[in-house]
Parts: structure tokens; sequence; C-alpha cells
């Protein structure tokens, strides 16, 4: 949002809580419906719901699509022959793009090794994609970078912690 304001752009409604278009409408909901222009910036063929919905209300709206999501182009032979993969402890997935990435990525003999970490997710919309694909474990941290990484660290302090019975 900084910015925005640096370049001059005036009226920047961001939700208080939450990142999603769930959390934006719940703020427009005092806003006066009909006969207003909503540019929406997103990224290329993101979700339609915020849009319809605030069509619904009579906006008009349009679509600024500022990036794209991408499957890289490589797969994971190379991560699963290493010898250290055994050391991964864990998967961030931002997005349920990026959880359907991997699993295409690792295709059917990373599978059930992808399947046996715990995943990272800030949304529990991005946890749903994860259990779909087989995932046992997802922790939701929350949204944000330093809420993720908080989660990361209460993860992993946790298996660190003593057992007083050990």
């Amino acid at each position: 949002m900084a910015e925005l304001k640096k370049n001059g752009v005036r009226n920047i409604i961001s939700p208080k809580a939450g990142f999603d278009s769930e959390a934006l409408l719940g703020e427009l909901t005092a806003m006066p419906h009909g006969g207003g222009r909503v540019l929406i910036v997103r990224g290329l063929g993101g979700r339609e719901y915020l849009g319809e919905t605030l069509r619904s209300r009579g906006a008009a709206v349009e679509y600024l699509e500022c990036y794209r999501r991408v499957k890289p182009e490589r797969d994971m032979r190379e991560l699963l022959s290493r010898p250290g993969r055994e050391g991964i402890k864990g998967c961030l997935a931002t997005s349920s793009n990026i959880v359907g990435n991997l699993f295409e990525m690792a295709g059917a003999t990373g599978r059930s090794w992808l399947c046996s970490l715990p995943f990272f997710v800030p949304h529990p919309r991005v946890a749903a994609t994860a259990f779909s694909r087989g995932v046992q474990c997802v922790f939701v941290a929350g949204n944000g970078d330093e809420v993720l990484v908080a989660g990361l660290e209460t993860w992993f302090a946790r298996l660190r912690a003593p057992h007083p019975f050990s």
C-alpha cells in the first residue's frame, strides 16, 4: 500500500484482518451499493468471487492483472534423487496453485514423499487443496510473511522441546 500511496493512489481499501476476497468484502459492507467503479488488481486468472459479488451490488468492475502464476518447467527428479532430501522437514505453500504445481512436478514418484511432509499454508482454502492431494498434516499459520515465519518457528520449536519423560 505504501507504494500505491507514494504514487498518488488514494482511497485504498484494505482489510484490517485477513488477506482474501471475503475479508475485503467485509470491509466493503458499509459502502453504498451501485454506480461505483472498482479496479481489482490481481494475478492472471485470479478468483472471480470479489468481482462477481461487487457486480451483483451494482459496481462496474475492471481487472488489472499485474502478475501471472507459472509452474516451473523443472520437475523434482533432481530433488527426489538427492541423498539429503530426508533433511527436508516441511513445505511452505502460499497458494493453491503452488500446491497443485508441487504435486505435478513431483509426479507419481514424489507424491508419497510430499504427502508425508507437513505443509505450512496461509489460508484454509490452501489447506483444503493440500488435503485433497493427500497431505496428512497441514498447519494454517495465517497470512503475511511474519505470521508464516512465526508458524514455522512454533511448529519446529515444538519438535525440539525437551520431553519430561524421555
